[in-house]
């Protein structure tokens, strides 16, 4: 019994010890990046990182010594510590970053002594040092970088003070090193097609320093088909998605994936863990009300020859009750070519667009009516409506981007669509309905693919209202051309299955 006791005693007395040292710890937390954004299990190469070394569960501490290591030594470069702790400047010794090329490690000592320990409180639970790194630009993409301490100490006590062991907890970070982009490929699967629109879309606006990721614009950009080296962003996935190096995930790179349609390369497609939470959602393209429908023309004024343009259409003095219901091609571009439009957003009046003719590759004269804005309203539309295009740019025949700024005419009447020619369901599943809403009939349909080639067709229709069977068709963005008396009209339509 008496030895079932003492048995019992010393294994109660360990753990005690054990809980005690446990909690004595001394840990690395990043300074620039809390925890709080998600964002702190990485350093990127050429950014500026910083550390906090912070000691826990330890009372009354006059001093802090320790040694701190770190792997990969070639992938970060010291660059100076600071005292944002609890110690001053003078109360900090910190001697020279010491390298072993050997083994590719490299360490750092640092002694934080309170100034006349005897006269004054210790610290409890408090932030030693900030040590500042900066990402090495040859760190290579998906090594990793190890923090840890060797032999840590602090000294506590008043008159009798005694130095006690700290448990050192070590860290690790990611590298995000450059990577190679091919442009167009969003997904990085070695080929451009639709399924790279749908990634620019998920991750559209992104790269704005003040959003949720962080981009970074390539040097020099290009849009050629040719890997481009690229600083690996916050989400190594949506690196891919800015198309045209710019920095940001716009409506540009829709133009980009249209430059280079159908493209393939046989670079290295990596699988990267790092997903992002929250989806962007189902994209609306329009509406199924049938009020009074007016065309109002968006043109641009500009010598320059182009494949495409993209830009920001926004209607914000236009009657409330005013609705967009979509966007149809202009004469710029009513050759089959592509339109993308991120989403017709009538709480804020604007809608994101890119619309080009990229086969054959020949280019237009960006001069002229580029779209028509569908708008329905209960009531005849005054004239004179202001319709802005901002953020224009249009890419050129060698994948360059020009900036298309103050060349954008106001659109200062508007059209009655009179025979006007209706889709839907789009996007759509197996069948589509094209009407017309007045007398005039349909004579023929055509379906094109974003390359021009003919997909499907029916002749000798001669009817208000056709079913357009879509089965056989590829999911996939589509021109409609469909023939009337009074020549043809272009329908954007969107298979999805």
């Amino acid at each position: 019994m008496r030895t079932t006791l003492r048995f019992s005693t010393l294994i109660a007395a360990l753990l005690c010890l054990a809980t005690t040292v446990q909690a004595q710890t001394i840990l690395i937390e990043r300074a620039d990046r809390p925890p709080s954004t998600g964002k702190n299990h990485f350093l990127t190469a050429t950014q500026p990182f910083s550390l906090n070394v912070r000691v826990e569960g330890l009372n009354n501490i006059k001093g802090v010594f320790f040694e701190m290591q770190w792997t990969n030594a070639g992938a970060i470069r010291f660059d100076g510590w600071s005292a944002d702790g609890a110690y001053a400047e003078s109360e900090l010794t910190v001697p020279p970053v010491r390298t072993n090329q050997a083994n590719g490690t490299g360490s750092i000592s640092v002694a934080a002594q309170l100034a006349n320990p005897v006269g004054r409180p210790g610290l409890n639970d408090h932030t030693v040092i900030r040590l500042n790194f900066i990402g090495a630009a040859n760190a290579v993409h998906n090594s990793r970088v190890r923090f840890s301490f060797t032999k840590p100490e602090a000294v506590v006590g008043n008159i009798d003070r005694s130095i006690e062991r700290l448990v050192g907890i070590s860290n690790s970070y990611d590298v995000h090193g450059f990577i190679d982009v091919w442009p167009g490929d969003a997904n990085n699967d070695r080929v451009v097609d639709h399924s790279d629109w749908s990634v620019i879309s998920q991750f559209f606006d992104d790269g704005d320093p003040a959003g949720r990721i962080r981009g970074f614009a390539r040097d020099p950009a290009s849009t050629i088909w040719a890997a481009q080296r690229a600083l690996s962003w916050d989400s190594v996935r949506v690196t891919y998605a800015d198309a045209d190096g710019s920095g940001r995930v716009d409506n540009t790179d829709f133009l980009v994936v249209m430059a280079n349609f159908d493209r393939i390369h046989v670079g290295a497609v990596k699988k990267n863990d790092d997903e992002i939470n929250g989806g962007r959602g189902t994209k609306n393209f329009g509406s199924d009300k049938l009020n009074a429908t007016y065309s109002i023309p968006v043109t641009v004024e500009s010598d320059e020859i182009g494949l495409g343009l993209a830009g920001r259409i926004s209607w914000a003095h236009l009657p409330a009750d005013v609705e967009v219901v979509g966007i149809t091609n202009g004469e710029v571009f009513l050759q089959p070519g592509g339109q993308f439009v991120d989403e017709i957003n009538n709480d804020t009046r604007s809608v994101s667009l890119a619309i080009g003719h990229f086969y054959p590759h020949t280019g237009v004269r960006l001069n002229g009516t580029v779209v028509y804005l569908q708008v329905e309203s209960a009531r005849p539309l005054e004239q004179n409506l202001s319709i802005k295009l901002d953020d224009a740019r249009g890419i050129t025949r060698n994948r360059g981007i020009f900036s298309l700024e103050g060349t954008v005419s106001s659109a200062d009447e508007t059209e009655a669509i009179q025979p006007l020619l209706t889709l839907s369901p789009n996007p759509a599943d197996n069948i589509v309905r094209i009407a017309a809403q007045t007398p005039e009939t349909i004579e023929s349909i055509e379906v094109f693919n974003l390359r021009g080639e003919q997909k499907t067709a029916v002749a000798e229709v001669r009817e208000q209202s056709v079913l357009l069977h879509t089965s056989g068709l590829v999911p996939g963005a589509y021109i409609v051309r469909v023939h009337t008396r009074d020549g043809a009209t272009n329908l954007n339509l969107r298979v999805l299955r």
